[in-house]
């Protein structure tokens, strides 16, 4: 109430909580507060966000990173996004659900756009550019990413949970012993599937957790 607001935004999900406030204020002999809400946004897999689904896509998530999680989406997503998280008007973005019933559209494709139009959004056109391609290296073509993250690693012999976390491939060891249960981790292209597993460290070893996720021991 010491804020004594004219007008609040929220999402739809706190419109009873808005609603509330408004009659609190009426109690504080204030005028009540207009209320503006919006669609909510789900996440990649159609739940609500959670950072604990890792169902998120951040504004501060680098180029490569923010594309390769809208790729990851479910189709169904499509136009919810392009709607919520793009400057596109809304006939636009009606055509686009309008193509997307029609079955010679490659859903693919305009995941594509609409991963180019955000990252464009947050980043720049061509940063959107080049983890596009990026993208297509790894995914279409199936070769290494040619940038990726160094780490030195002093150990002559690391248990391969304590390896992942040393990368910065996982949060911790369940994190770790999870992404080996799930086939999740492959090093220098061989899917590790032993979470007991005592590794070797070489200079210029790859090491991949997920999809997207690749560091090269320096």
């Amino acid at each position: 109430m010491a804020v004594k607001a004219d007008i609040e935004i929220g999402g739809f999900d706190q419109l009873f909580n808005l609603k509330v406030g408004r009659d609190i204020q009426r109690i504080f002999g204030q005028k009540p507060q207009d209320v503006i809400t919006s669609k909510m946004l789900n996440g990649l897999d159609g739940r609500k966000m959670s950072t604990s689904w890792g169902n998120i896509i951040t504004i501060i998530d680098e180029p490569k990173e923010m594309y390769g999680k809208i790729m990851s989406m479910k189709d169904e997503q499509i136009p919810e996004y392009f709607e919520l998280c793009t400057r596109l008007s809304l006939e636009e973005v009606a055509a686009i659900k309008k193509q997307l019933k029609n079955k010679k559209t490659n859903p693919r494709d305009t995941k594509a756009r609409l991963a180019r139009e955000i990252v464009a959004l947050y980043h720049s056109k061509s940063a959107a550019e080049k983890a596009e391609a990026e993208f297509n290296r790894v995914f279409r073509e199936k070769e290494l990413p040619k940038e990726m993250p160094k780490v030195s690693l002093a150990d002559k012999k690391i248990g391969i949970l304590d390896l992942l976390l040393k990368m910065r491939l996982a949060t911790s060891k369940s994190d770790a012993r999870r992404l080996i249960d799930q086939k999740a981790v492959r090093i220098n292209g061989e899917i590790e599937t032993d979470w007991k597993k005592v590794i070797t460290p070489e200079k210029d070893m790859i090491i991949q957790a997920g999809k997207r996720r690749f560091v090269r021991i320096n």
